[in-house]
């Protein structure tokens, strides 16, 4: 088995890139990391996971949130310890919950920089360029959950094994070594990244009769085998099957572990190519698609594998119902997918630009155009502005129902609410807030109740009801 060599080595290895594209590639950079904190600052209202991992920053000391979480959730212990840090030191609001995945977005860019830079130097422009207008990229990087942090983590990993790869010293291993053993506690697949490309490596230099290089690298495998030991003892087996949490995990995400028939394993690479192109974009999953296939091609073997090793572990964790193949499970592996991909396209505009230069710069500017209009910021607020509007009209002795998706949402930002359904006054007003696909549901829930007519105001996918009495009428839109 031979890492060494590419089976086709990119023209992009081979030639100057043109001059432009050291200029897109800051572009882009600036780009995204101005969109960022565009997005960052708008302060997109928390969804129900956020508001119900945030309740749980809110309420419990440093030592509490080493126990089983409250309202169903479970995230990496180092990231929580972290968030209540900041919390501590800023206050508890949006704000400083989403800061850790804001940094981590950030300092995604300038990895991508940095390890595309030790994979394939001409092929980074676009690799920055697919990452900094990726809405997934811009969405979970000003999200408070952690899977901003799996992203650059896994970059951080592979920029080191990389570099461990060309020049395996000590300290080289000593750093990974560290990493490792450090990173599990704040990325959950982070255990697939280190035993893929772990594992990889210590083949590696199996083949090249490294001995004393397999000899740290094994010492380096068993001190990470030890760090997950113990944060699976702090952590992971209070979700695991059999526990409340965990059964409810596995009963929600029942349809996204790896079956063994090929629809399960499509389902599989085609969720990992839309999390990139982004939800109804034929066009650039064709194209982000055809540069995964010719940068495999192109790419040295070495850092192939490396690339898609953790994939192998992601899939017997999934088939073992451990771990499951969904949205933004994926986040951690797409940054280093993309760098193959950027590799693919790159060779294409190579091979033009040698005869046809003018050319290749149009096809530049058309996948740059196709990636830039696809930025959406910032993304819409949700529950937020329906809770301002019944703020400017809820008098002190009304009540707000919440339908159960928007109640952690409510009590995050601190109102007070009762569950829906319930039963509801006859002689107040009643406000009523519940997420616009449950609307049939509600109406039916409030044909029950003797209502002659309510009024009903939309926000985003939010709605809000409002019941009337006789001395208490609901504003009208135009009010």
């Amino acid at each position: 088995m031979n890492f060494d060599e590419a089976q086709h080595p990119p023209v992009s290895d081979k030639k100057q890139s043109p001059f432009y594209m050291k200029s897109l590639q800051w572009a882009f950079f600036v780009l995204g990391c101005i969109t960022l904190i565009i997005q960052y600052l708008s302060q997109r209202s928390f969804w129900l996971d956020e508001s119900n991992l945030a309740l749980n920053i809110r309420s419990r000391s440093l030592i509490e949130l080493f126990q089983p979480l409250d309202n169903f959730q479970s995230a990496p212990v180092g990231f929580l310890t972290a968030t209540k840090l900041v919390t501590m030191l800023l206050g508890y609001n949006d704000f400083a919950l989403r800061l850790i995945p804001l940094l981590c977005g950030l300092v995604t860019l300038a990895l991508l920089i940095w390890v595309s830079q030790k994979i394939s130097p001409l092929s980074t422009p676009l690799a920055v360029a697919i990452v900094a207008t990726s809405y997934f990229h811009i969405y979970y990087a000003t999200e408070f959950k952690q899977y901003a942090v799996d992203i650059a983590l896994t970059l951080l990993y592979l920029g080191f094994v990389v570099q461990t790869a060309q020049a395996p010293t000590r300290k080289h291993i000593g750093i990974i070594a560290l990493i490792g053993v450090v990173s599990v506690w704040f990325s959950n697949p982070m255990i697939f990244v280190l035993a893929g490309m772990g594992l990889v490596l210590w083949i590696h230099f199996i083949f090249k009769r490294d001995w004393v290089t397999v000899r740290q690298l094994t010492v380096m495998g068993i001190l990470q085998l030890i760090s997950f030991a113990v944060v699976y003892w702090v952590s992971y087996r209070q979700i695991a099957t059999g526990t409340q949490i965990g059964d409810f995990m596995n009963k929600t995400w029942q349809a996204h572990f790896l079956r063994p028939n090929i629809n399960s394993a499509m389902q599989f690479f085609f969720e990992i190519f839309t999390l990139i192109s982004g939800f109804y974009n034929p066009v650039l999953f064709i194209l982000c698609l055809y540069g995964f296939v010719i940068g495999i091609i192109k790419i040295r073997k070495l850092w192939l594998w490396l690339i898609l090793s953790p994939l192998l572990f992601t899939g017997i964790a999934s088939f073992l119902e451990l771990y499951p193949l969904a949205n933004r499970f994926l986040l951690f592996i797409l940054a280093p997918i993309i760098i193959i991909i950027a590799i693919g396209w790159m060779d294409m505009i190579e091979k033009i630009r040698l005869k046809l230069p003018f050319i290749s710069a149009g096809i530049v500017a058309i996948l740059c155009t196709v990636l830039i209009v696809r930025i959406e910021v910032p993304i819409p607020s949700d529950i937020r502005p329906a809770l301002t509007f019944i703020d400017q009209y809820i008098l002190p002795d009304e009540a707000i129902y919440a339908t159960a998706r928007m109640s952690q949402t409510a009590e995050h930002y601190g109102y007070d609410y009762i569950l829906f359904p319930a039963p509801l006054p006859t002689d107040k007003r009643v406000w009523l807030i519940a997420e616009a696909r449950l609307i049939d549901y509600v109406n039916l829930e409030m044909a029950e109740l003797p209502y002659s007519y309510y009024i009903s105001y939309e926000y985003e996918w939010i709605w809000v009801s409002c019941v009337p009495t006789d001395e208490r009428p609901c504003p009208t839109l135009d009010d």
